[in-house]
């Protein structure tokens, strides 16, 4: 005698909550890469030098912790066309670019 074949029956619930779950999980996967690549974004503080004060007290006052102080320092002589740090005049003003908060 044969056997009779069993029937599939296939959880159409749990298919349902993979055609569903899955496309979110990939979503949030996709959105926190986007976030992390991200370009940060930088507000610009105007500065004047003080008598006896180096680019890396000015930007160390500033930095607040939020990133190394030699990034800054190299981002500020970039923006204020400074090929030299130190031959900052007392008076010049500075833009300092710092990380936007957020």
């Amino acid at each position: 005698m044969t056997r009779p074949r069993k029937q599939h029956r296939y959880r159409w619930g749990r298919i349902g909550l993979a055609v569903i779950v899955l496309p979110a999980i990939s979503l949030g996967i996709a959105s926190g890469v986007k976030a992390l690549m991200a370009e940060p974004e930088y507000v610009d503080k105007v500065v004047v030098v003080d008598e006896d004060e180096t680019l890396w007290d000015i930007c160390s006052k500033i930095n607040d912790d939020r990133e190394d102080v030699r990034i800054m320092i190299d981002r500020t002589m970039d923006r204020n066309h400074i090929t030299d740090a130190g031959k900052i005049q007392p008076g010049q003003k500075l833009l300092i670019p710092v990380l936007k908060e957020k």
